[in-house]
């Protein structure tokens, strides 16, 4: 696995893009972009489309700027595909090796402005020319850039000429959110072919509904969402969700009936659909224990295998959805982890025990945590599954586990890994593992960078001396960029620290 690791990685240099814009400047940026006709790739530019020349600033009020918005997001039938493409997949016109490329660049301003950072907390590290705090390694590409999606949701609104009840996804302006329209999948090409059939034969089963579709703008519908799953084998999980509304649940039962009818009898057996669930949800998203998934038909879980290792797939479980280079991604960690026969393993946010499942066989033990519930069932059984005994998945927040437990591994060698989700890690989480003066390695799996895992690096390294009473800090020693997502800006980012 090394080997081909080394085979695959692409080098690439440093980039000029600036970091700390907001969400509405990289949605403006993005939507002043040249547009070129979908998929011709022989109009593909070699560099990314040139800056706008900055204007200079006048007063601007509140209505101009809402038109000025409305004409840059404006979204009708000729152009609804092109502007897909770019919101969801806006690299889809770029060779991969140059996506690779723009990737690391953003990585780079983003560890120069995380630099910038620890130095404020008095972190020293060696000079770089680059103003980079650790070395970087070449991002790690995924196997496959096209098609390999394993869950997708889709949402249900209005089309761009009014089309009721369109499964797809949202496109529009951020700044007013009652043009926002929904554009089909169609031509989307990191969705495989079957979730956009099961989600087109949704869309024919809705629209021949009487019941609207609920907008989150107003939630007055009832259908709301389609989530697609499926693995390596082919096998598809839709589960359908429902604003309830006033209906009875007689009412909620013909409906649920109907579903059944059309995705097992009716048109929509052509998607084949392993397993199909009913979700009645009254809020803008619900958990198991808020609105419980309701299976309707077929098999209750999905099966993945990565690493050797198999994976039960609940409706909620949180799964990589690039499969392929979550293998890579996992093989990464071992490999800046170290771990060995005397080591246990503290897996924090451990989802359904990905990562300590497949790390289990070097380690004297794995301990994780998650605050789903599902989550740890899920991990529990997957241990079970693959008989593995070293590796016990408990629920609870991680700043309340982790000191409850600490006196649990006093004498033991530790290693961690973390892997929280957008929102970071809790403050008192990460002063509880600098607490842990046992851990000598640790690795952060951040899936978006530039936003929390900023905080969370600078709290672990932190060494001003009000933060030596939380345990004495790590040293950030490499970043290694994984492509989790082709084709788009996002990149996921392992961390490791020692100390």
């Amino acid at each position: 696995m090394d080997t081909l690791l080394a085979r695959l990685v692409v080098g690439v240099t440093r980039g000029e893009l600036s970091c700390g814009k907001t969400r509405l400047q990289r949605s403006l940026r993005t939507a002043a972009r040249r547009v070129v006709p979908l998929f011709d790739k022989d109009n593909a530019p070699d560099e990314p489309p040139p800056a706008e020349p900055k204007q200079p600033k006048t007063k601007e009020n509140d209505e101009a700027r809402l038109e000025r918005l409305r004409k840059k997001f404006h979204v009708d039938g000729e152009n609804k595909f092109d502007k897909l493409a770019h919101s969801v997949t806006p690299l889809w016109r770029h060779p991969y090796k140059k996506q690779l490329m723009f990737k690391y660049q953003d990585v780079c301003k983003q560890l120069q402005c995380l630099g910038q950072k620890l130095r404020k907390v008095e972190v020293a590290f060696p000079a770089d020319p680059k103003g980079l705090p650790c070395p970087v390694r070449p991002v790690l590409p995924s196997p496959s850039i096209e098609g390999y999606r394993n869950k997708d949701e889709f949402s249900v609104r209005q089309g761009p000429n009014g089309e009721p009840k369109t499964v797809g996804f949202l496109v529009g302006s951020p700044a007013d959110l009652d043009r926002v329209v929904c554009v089909s999948p169609e031509h989307i090409i990191v969705c495989k072919d079957s979730h956009k059939q099961v989600a087109k034969s949704f869309q024919e089963y809705i629209q021949r509904s009487p019941l609207p579709g609920c907008y989150e703008s107003n939630f007055q519908g009832y259908w709301k969402h389609l989530v697609v799953r499926s693995n390596s084998a082919g096998q598809l999980m839709a589960i359908v969700i429902m604003h309830p509304q006033q209906l009875t649940p007689e009412e909620l039962s013909r409906e649920k009936q109907g579903l059944v009818e059309h995705f097992v009898r009716g048109p929509g057996r052509e998607c084949s659909l392993s397993s199909l669930y009913f979700q009645a949800c009254r809020h803008s998203r619900c958990t198991h224990d808020q609105a419980p998934f309701e299976l309707l038909h077929g098999q209750p879980h999905l099966e993945e295998t990565l690493g050797g290792v198999r994976f039960r797939i609940s409706p909620e479980s949180f799964f990589q959805v690039n499969s392929p280079v979550a293998t890579y991604m996992y093989d990464a960690v071992r490999q800046l982890l170290r771990p060995t026969p005397q080591d246990t393993l503290l897996d924090v946010c451990c989802g359904t025990g990905t990562i300590g499942l497949t790390l289990a066989s070097q380690l004297h033990s794995v301990f994780g945590m998650d605050v789903s519930a599902q989550a740890i069932e899920d991990a529990n059984y997957n241990a079970q599954l693959n008989g593995i005994s070293n590796a016990q998945y408990q629920v609870g927040r991680a700043e309340v586990l982790l000191p409850k437990i600490r006196h649990q591994f006093v004498a033991e060698e530790l290693c961690a890994v973390v892997n929280p989700g957008r929102g970071g890690l809790n403050t008192r989480a990460v002063r509880a593992l600098r607490e842990y003066k046992q851990i000598k390695r640790l690795v952060y799996v951040s899936c978006k960078p530039e936003g929390a895992a900023t905080d969370n690096v600078v709290e672990l390294c932190d060494r001003r001396p009000k933060a030596h009473k939380v345990g004495p800090p790590f040293r950030l020693q490499l970043a290694c960029p994984v492509d989790m997502f082709p084709q788009t800006r996002h990149c996921e980012l392992l961390f490791l620290f020692v100390r």
